[in-house]
C-alpha cells in the first residue's frame, strides 16, 4: 500500500460529500500521509484526519457525485489530480461505494460538531433556495415565515446555509455563510433541525442533531426514507420525514412533524 493517499479533487455535491466522509475515513486509516481536495468551504470535514488539505477553485454545478455542468471541468479535475504526490494512491468515492446497504460495515463515521453553544429551544432552519439545480425542491418562502410565526414565541430560531442558496426566514436569526465547523457546532447544540432533504440536513444527521424533512422523489420515496432513516444516519439520529413525497408539503404538516420530533427528544 502506498504511504500517501490524495482524495479528489471531490466535486460532488455537500451532502454526498459528508456521507463518503466514513469511507474517506475508513481508507485514510492505511495511509501515513493523506492529502485531501475539495472545496475550500468544506475543510471542517476534514481537518482531524488530513495532513494537508488542498482547497481547489474548479467552478462547476454539482450533481451528486460529480459535475452536471462547468466550464472546462476535465481539465480542471485532471490538473488538480496532477498535483498529487508521485506514486500516491489517487481516490475519489464514487456514489456506488457510499450508497450501500452494508455501508456501516465499510465506513469509519465520527460525529461532527460539538455542544459548543449552551442553547436550550433553538431550531435551525435550512430554507433552501438552490436555483441551478432543483429549484422545485425549494419550500416557498411564504410557508418559511408562517412556519416562523408558529414557533418563534417559544423557540429561538436560526437561518443557515449558504448566502448564496438558502432563504433567511423573516423573524430568524441569519446564520447563513458561517463557517463549516461553526456550522457543525450549530447542529450539535440545537434541539431540532427542519428543511427538505438537502446536504444540510443530511450534515445535521452526521451531527447527531434530530431533523424534520421531506421529499418529492416519487419514483424512489421508499428509497428516501431509508436513506435518512438508515442509510445516511450512521448514528441513529432521530429523524421524522413526512409521510408521502412532496416538496410543498403544508405549514400544518411540518408543524406536526415539528411537534412530534421535540416529544420524542423531551
Amino acid at each position: 500500500m502506498c504511504d500517501a493517499l490524495y482524495v479528489g479533487p471531490l466535486t460532488m455535491e455537500f451532502g454526498h460529500e459528508v456521507q463518503a466522509n466514513g469511507l474517506i475515513r475508513a481508507r485514510a486509516s492505511g495511509h501515513r500521509r493523506v492529502i485531501v481536495c475539495s472545496f475550500p468551504e468544506r475543510f471542517a470535514l476534514y481537518r482531524d484526519i488530513a495532513h494537508e488539505f488542498r482547497p481547489h477553485s474548479i467552478k462547476c454545478v454539482c450533481n451528486c457525485d460529480r459535475p452536471a455542468a462547468g466550464e472546462d471541468v476535465d481539465d480542471a479535475i485532471e490538473r488538480e489530480s496532477r498535483a498529487a504526490p508521485p506514486q500516491a494512491d489517487i481516490w475519489a468515492p464514487r456514489w456506488a461505494e457510499y450508497d450501500r446497504g452494508d455501508i456501516g460495515e465499510r465506513a469509519t463515521y465520527t460525529p461532527h460538531g460539538r455542544r459548543a453553544f449552551e442553547w436550550a429551544g433553538v431550531i435551525l432552519f435550512h430554507a433552501r433556495a438552490r436555483m441551478e439545480l432543483g429549484a422545485d425542491h425549494n419550500w416557498p418562502a411564504e410557508k418559511w415565515d408562517s412556519l416562523a410565526c408558529r414557533l418563534r414565541e417559544r423557540h429561538r430560531l436560526i437561518s443557515v446555509g449558504s448566502l448564496a442558496a438558502a432563504h433567511h426566514v423573516r423573524g430568524t436569526d441569519d446564520w447563513r455563510g458561517v463557517p463549516l465547523g461553526q456550522l457543525c457546532d450549530a447542529f450539535a447544540s440545537c434541539d431540532l433541525a427542519v428543511g427538505p432533504s438537502s446536504g444540510p440536513i443530511h450534515l445535521a444527521s452526521h451531527c447527531m442533531c434530530p431533523h424534520v424533512t421531506w421529499n418529492g422523489d416519487t419514483s424512489r420515496f421508499d428509497q428516501m426514507v431509508e436513506r435518512y432513516e438508515r442509510r445516511w444516519n450512521p448514528f441513529d439520529t432521530p429523524v421524522v420525514m413526512l409521510k408521502r413525497p412532496t416538496w410543498n408539503p403544508s405549514v400544518a404538516d411540518v408543524l406536526e412533524a415539528i411537534m412530534a420530533a421535540l416529544s420524542r427528544s423531551s
